[in-house]
């Protein structure tokens, strides 16, 4: 299943300029990041929703499997551990309520392909030298930068975008931003994907439907 995925990634890939040499906007296969998301159009003072959120993934498409630890905020701190390799997935809320909760994981682990995009420039972010690549989607516009030399992902902004009205400019609108630190190329221990003790697989509560997607570089990168 795999090969064939590889298979579609390369294509896929060709289609959007890989082939000929020419700079693509790509994410990772094998990286642990910490990702802040900030949701523009919510106060800065507000509690709930809170206007920023944040996550440490470790994230192995290769070997399909993810974890995402969730910060606390408006909700307890929280783990999803995503084993697409075994098809199972848990969720631990950790203290005060430190309990844990299993589900069936059916589906195969969505690649993180990102669609057509222009590579607009280079330029300096942060005191990194990053590739700026633009993807526009109707009324959304999204900005993608990755480090040159690694590749790895430094920001996204998404952006809403209003037509104007006869000779006025349309408005641009900032709704999201997520912000990558701790970057770290290459497979997550193993150990990772295992469920943190005291918990057991036997253990935990099952759960039937599953647990929703967790967003990590827009919806490109889902699992």
């Amino acid at each position: 299943m795999l090969s064939n995925l590889w298979v579609f990634a390369f294509v896929a890939l060709c289609l959007l300029g890989a082939c000929r040499g020419d700079k693509v906007a790509k994410f990772p296969l094998q990286v642990s990041f910490n990702v802040t998301i900030t949701a523009h159009q919510i106060e800065e003072a507000s509690e709930f929703p809170p206007r920023t959120r944040s996550m440490f993934v470790r994230y192995d498409y290769i070997n399909g499997r993810v974890r995402a630890d969730i910060a606390a905020g408006y909700e307890a701190e929280k783990t999803y551990i995503r084993r697409y390799d075994d098809q199972r997935e848990y969720m631990v809320r950790h203290d005060p309520l430190n309990d844990c909760k299993r589900s069936y994981l059916g589906e195969i682990m969505p690649y993180p392909l990102i669609p057509s995009t222009e590579f607009v420039k280079s330029l300096v972010m942060t005191g990194e030298a990053v590739d700026y690549y633009l993807h526009q989607d109707f009324e959304t516009r999204v900005h993608m930068y990755f480090r040159q030399d690694t590749h790895w992902p430094v920001r996204v902004v998404q952006e809403a975008v209003t037509a104007g009205e006869g000779d006025e400019p349309g408005v641009s609108v900032p709704m999201l931003t997520y912000e990558y630190t701790d970057v770290e190329l290459g497979a997550p221990d193993a150990g990772h994907f295992e469920l943190p003790l005291p918990h057991l697989h036997e253990h935990c509560d099952r759960h039937v439907g599953g647990f929703p997607y967790i967003h990590a570089f827009h919806y490109f990168v889902k699992f």
